[in-house]
């Protein structure tokens, strides 16, 4: 388990979904959603540097990112 990262992905899903058209299938969301970027593996390290993400600190709990602000509300 992964703190930090369980937790930036959630953030990401929760701003895919509120981006989304009214009344959209759960299958095209999920679809648009793993066809863009923050459906990517690589998608954190736009807003953490590698070896913060990777860190310690960041598996055991959650740690802001360093590069960019992480998407939707706190």
């Amino acid at each position: 388990y992964h703190d930090t990262i369980t937790r930036a992905y959630l953030r990401g899903v929760q701003a895919h979904v509120a981006a989304r058209p009214s009344g959209e299938s759960l299958v095209a969301c999920v679809n648009a959603l793993l066809g863009s970027a923050a459906g990517r593996r690589d998608w954190p390290l736009h807003f953490y540097s590698r070896d913060r993400l990777f860190s310690v600190a960041a598996r055991r709990g959650f740690i802001p990112p360093d590069l960019a602000s992480l998407p939707g509300p706190c």
